[in-house]
């Protein structure tokens, strides 16, 4: 983390008036009503910020689990057909510069 008050406190005022979307993951000042509420004020007061949350304790259910594997093994597995299509491709292209220099 940002231990420097100053470098935390500038990043802030900038996030205030940049027009991005933020992630502000400060565990204890969001789960503590005082801090959270006077965090969420100073972006609330900027008219091109919607505020939301979202909080989730404990263990996931199964079915999101599920969710997360598949889309896990959905990458993994797309990963690995880019890589095997680069293979081939490599394989082809010498297997052509190959006939040609025996030609």
């Amino acid at each position: 983390g940002i231990d420097n008050r100053g470098v935390r406190s500038m990043i802030k005022t900038v996030a205030q008036f940049a027009k991005r979307h933020y992630i502000v993951a400060e565990a204890k000042a969001n789960l503590i009503s005082k801090d959270r509420t006077a965090l969420v004020k100073s972006f609330a007061e900027q008219p091109h910020f919607e505020v939301s949350a979202a909080v989730a304790v404990g263990e996931p259910p199964a079915e999101h689990k599920d969710w997360v594997h598949r889309r896990i093994l959905a990458n993994h597995e797309a990963k690995q057909d880019e890589f095997k299509q680069g293979r081939q491709l490599k394989r082809q292209r010498e297997e052509e510069k190959r006939q040609k220099f025996e030609k």
